[in-house]
């Protein structure tokens, strides 16, 4: 008895073995198959193989599990019923029976239940005609996750596109298996279109206890919509909207605007900003950029998201790149305002202004890179009150030594020429020099020093200046940054400014910033933020912020 059992099982691993090897060996790399189950046979004339029992697949980066299947090499086909559950990316499906095409990829499920969350569609027959394409027919759509669903739509025909939409005709909506409403057609998006609202509490000297409120929404696939609502107890209610779009390589852009009308000062704030890239050839790139804004201080005061507090000058400018690989052309026509006693005015306009400009050029001879540019532009002042066309010719050469494996140096120097058509026909001439030492003692830990110096030539100094950068990353969830600098025209310290981030958790961080005064040896701001959760579901973020009165 026992040689028997032993014979059974060695003919078994035989049968499998050959069989195994005689299919994938048909296949190319790509579509090679791996099955595992209790019995195998092998039909060699019809390029048959049959699985029986515990039937597991792995082929076309699925899985298939069944109670019996049938691969018909020859036909391009795959057969499995009883107990089929089909597995594809993030979809499974299970069913009675299934028919899978291994040349097109497409399959027919019979009694086929397919899971999208938080959605389960179930269909007597349903057909995948493409990668997230599917048709069903005697189908019951619902969100219960109960075998015998609470509620659901009834439909006999349904049209399926994963991430994208259902649609349908005819649904009845039943509750506990009663029909109770009749719907002609039925459409359900399934784009990600998530709302977000965000509600930061505070208080500050100026507006007092505040409530400041942003409730967004995906409008479309490319584009998110914000309403900004304000509580300022001081201040009174602040209203704004912004919109972004955002159509992959061809265009994107954003709208901003926000008022609010003081009740302490029955002072009107407001500020309008629009920025706009769109691609209109391959090498073709158009740019714009406006911003409107009726006070300096409008940033610190009402959106505090912007890095630059306080706007002493705003700038709006339209333009049209032309790229090469070589070379870049740019038209610019352009507005500089500056903040004058209580509102913004207009200093300097340029209309229009011509530029070319070369990338980096490496010598053949020599170990270093040079570029060149041209500068020719129709300009006003307010200073002079007329237009007067300018140019300018700059040359430059860079190079960088390797001086240690820690320490690598990168001069540079810049020589140009202006010329402006005004009474005098001023032609100047200026050279500026600077130079950049990194000092890296470790992989995760860098400085930059940098120097620069600019003149005109037998004249006056104009630059005079050094910098500091640092920056620490000890480990993924830490990162410390430092900047510093001297200006020895003036004789005076720049502030000194920290940064930390910390991430102890995935979704948890914290920031940290402060700015020191140098020259009045006091702190000027300092800032605290923590945030808990996950931005793109829901998270807490709480907050402090000091800035020093006299600076900010």
């Amino acid at each position: 008895m026992l040689r028997y059992y032993q014979g059974i099982i060695i003919s078994f691993f035989l049968i499998f073995f050959v069989t195994f090897e005689v299919i994938t060996s048909s296949y190319s790399e790509e579509k090679k198959m791996n099955f595992w189950a209790h019995h195998g046979e092998y039909q060699g004339q019809e390029n048959r193989l049959s699985l029986l029992g515990n039937v597991r697949m792995l082929f076309d980066n699925n899985k298939l599990e069944a109670d019996e299947v049938i691969i018909e090499e020859r036909k391009k086909k795959i057969s499995a019923q009883g107990n089929v559950v089909f597995m594809e990316k993030e979809k499974k499906i299970t069913a009675e029976s299934i028919n899978y095409n291994t040349e097109n990829k497409t399959a027919d499920f019979v009694q086929g239940r397919l899971t999208f969350a938080p959605w389960y569609l179930s269909a007597k027959k349903m057909e995948k005609t493409g990668e997230k394409k599917f048709i069903s027919s005697g189908s019951v759509l619902t969100t219960c996750e109960l075998s015998s669903p609470h509620y659901f739509f009834k439909a006999r025909k349904l049209d399926l596109i994963l991430e994208d939409s259902i649609s349908t005709r005819d649904v009845l909506l039943c509750i506990r298996g009663i029909p109770l409403f009749y719907l002609p057609f039925y459409y359900q998006s399934l784009k990600k279109r998530k709302m977000s609202i965000e509600i930061y509490p505070g208080y500050g000297e100026r507006e007092g206890f505040y409530l400041r409120n942003k409730i967004g929404y995906p409008v479309s696939k490319n584009t998110y919509g914000k309403i900004y609502l304000d509580y300022l107890k001081k201040k009174g209610w602040g209203t704004g909207v912004e919109y972004n779009y955002n159509f992959a390589d061809r265009s994107r852009g954003s709208f901003f605007g926000y008022r609010i009308k003081e009740k302490d000062t029955s002072l009107e704030r407001w500020n309008m900003r629009y920025a706009h890239w769109s691609q209109l050839t391959q090498k073709l790139i158009l740019t714009s950029n406006l911003n409107l804004l009726n006070h300096y201080n409008f940033s610190n005061f009402y959106f505090r998201e912007d890095w630059q507090r306080r706007n002493s000058e705003v700038n709006s400018y339209l333009a049209f790149s032309y790229s090469e690989k070589d070379y870049t052309m740019r038209m610019i026509v352009q507005d500089n305002s500056r903040w004058y006693v209580d509102h913004f005015r207009s200093e300097e306009v340029y209309a229009p202004r011509f530029i070319l400009f070369t990338q980096p050029i490496k010598s053949t001879r020599l170990p270093l890179f040079y570029n060149f540019s041209f500068d020719l532009s129709n300009r006003y002042t307010r200073e002079k009150d007329y237009y007067q066309v300018e140019t300018e010719d700059r040359f430059g050469l860079t190079s960088r030594f390797d001086l240690s494996k820690v320490l690598v140096l990168t001069p540079q120097i810049v020589l140009s020429v202006t010329n402006k058509t005004d009474p005098r026909n001023l032609i100047r001439k200026y050279y500026q020099t600077g130079t950049n030492l990194r000092y890296r003692p470790l992989y995760l830990l860098s400085f930059d020093f940098g120097y620069s110096y600019a003149a005109e030539f037998g004249k006056s100094v104009g630059t005079n200046h050094v910098s500091l950068f640092g920056q620490w990353q000890p480990t993924r969830q830490i990162d410390w940054r430092t900047t510093s600098g001297y200006d020895f025209l003036t004789k005076k310290k720049e502030n000194f400014v920290n940064q930390l981030t910390y991430y102890p958790r995935k979704n948890m961080s914290t920031y940290l910033s402060n700015t020191y005064s140098l020259e009045e040896q006091k702190n000027l701001s300092w800032q605290i933020e923590s945030t808990l959760g996950e931005l793109q579901k829901g998270y807490l973020s709480l907050g402090f912020t000091y800035y020093h009165p006299d600076e900010y």
